[in-house]
């Protein structure tokens, strides 16, 4: 997984959390590893911003490997739990 789809989603949360995110181009239609490691340290990073607790993270080699998607899929769900709740109080 390249995480692209998880720095928009995030993006769709908060605005501009992941401020750079890189997408393939039809010419290159497969990122680097380097920018695929990138898009998700970001898409991490901005998970601990927004509130994310730490053992609700998972780890760049889950998403990169495509192995231990229950973890990430507690993280996303977690990334909604918390936003979700910060959104309840401002109401």
């Amino acid at each position: 997984m390249d995480g692209v789809v998880l720095c928009h989603l995030v993006n769709q949360i908060r605005p501009r959390s992941v401020g750079s995110i890189h997408v393939p181009s039809p010419a290159v239609p497969r990122l680097s590893m380097a920018k695929c490691r990138r898009n998700v340290e970001n898409f991490l990073e901005a998970c601990r911003k927004l509130g994310v607790p730490e053992e609700k993270l998972c780890l760049p080699h889950h998403i990169l490997e495509e192995k231990g998607l229950m973890k990430v899929s507690i993280t996303v769900q977690a990334l909604l739990d918390v936003t979700t709740t910060k959104q309840a109080l401002i109401l």
